[in-house]
């Protein structure tokens, strides 16, 4: 009975958990998964094709297209959700991807909008209807990444700055929404495979590729977005109830150990 009941039996039931950025992998899978337990889901995003992908889930509860940086839309989104929300998580990032030398004003702002103002701005939008809930645990979750402490070229200044202010955005909400009974918690995923990439990650032309991605983290296989989701379930429910102002690592180890284990190669426990 205690393992049925830490698998979410019956968790979410009655909890509305609005899932804003629900327009990708993470976003999608995060609101079948709370659905599957039998959360009532709001999906908000900018992008019109959730709303197609909304009408194939009959069990979406609502579904919001609208920009999280402006205030009417935010407005009417409290309006349409109604009195009672229960959890909030925050997914967005711009997807501008220049070096340094290309980088433009308009790109890093674009980064610090849709990556961290709009967690502000929605997190103040909700925080009366969640502090009206405490019954159902109110939580807000953020969407980190390891390049809050980590650097990647394959990523742009602003992202990395966005997602370091995420974590202490966290902290920082913990601290004001706490008295309230509002958990605030940040989950930084790692290096993931997504499913349209699992085919060619693990072919055989690949094979060199995936072996030195391998070596970089202490566990294999490689991290999914089911990886991600799991953790969020978790930070969803009450089983994290007594954790908050926190951003917890879900990248297998990736950064724990030192530059020089790559020289290993295969022997990946050979001392030195």
């Amino acid at each position: 009975m205690f393992m049925e009941d830490f698998l979410f039996n019956n968790e979410f039931a009655g909890k509305h958990i609005v899932v804003i950025g629900a327009n990708c992998e993470i976003g999608r899978l995060t609101a079948e998964s709370l659905l599957d337990f039998g959360a009532k889901v709001s999906v908000v995003d900018i992008d019109p094709a959730l709303s197609e992908w909304s009408n194939q889930k009959s069990k979406i509860y609502s579904c919001h297209i609208l920009d999280v940086n402006e205030e009417l839309d935010l407005e009417k989104l409290v309006q349409d959700l109604g009195p009672s929300v229960s959890g909030l998580i925050y997914l967005p990032r711009a997807r501008n991807h220049p070096s340094l030398s290309e980088l433009t004003e308009e790109n890093f702002l674009d980064d610090m909008r849709i990556g961290l103002l709009g967690a502000i701005l929605v997190s103040r939008a909700l925080f009366t209807l969640m502090s009206k809930n405490r019954i159902h645990d109110p939580f807000i979750l953020l969407v980190s990444s390891v390049l809050s402490r980590m650097v990647s070229s394959n990523e742009s200044v602003g992202y990395h700055i966005a997602k370091a202010g995420i974590e202490h955005l966290a902290r920082y909400l913990a601290s004001e929404f706490g008295i309230h009974g509002i958990r605030v918690n940040a989950i930084s995923p790692g290096w993931l495979v997504k499913d349209q990439h699992k085919e060619f990650f693990y072919s055989e032309e690949n094979s060199d590729y995936r072996h030195s991605v391998e070596l970089t983290h202490l566990l294999n296989p490689i991290g999914s977005i089911e990886d991600i989701v799991d953790a969020m379930l978790f930070l969803s429910s009450k089983r994290s109830k007594f954790i908050t102002g926190q951003t917890i690592n879900v990248d297998g180890g990736l950064g724990i150990k030192e530059p020089g284990s790559m020289l290993l190669g295969k022997n990946r426990h050979a001392t030195k």
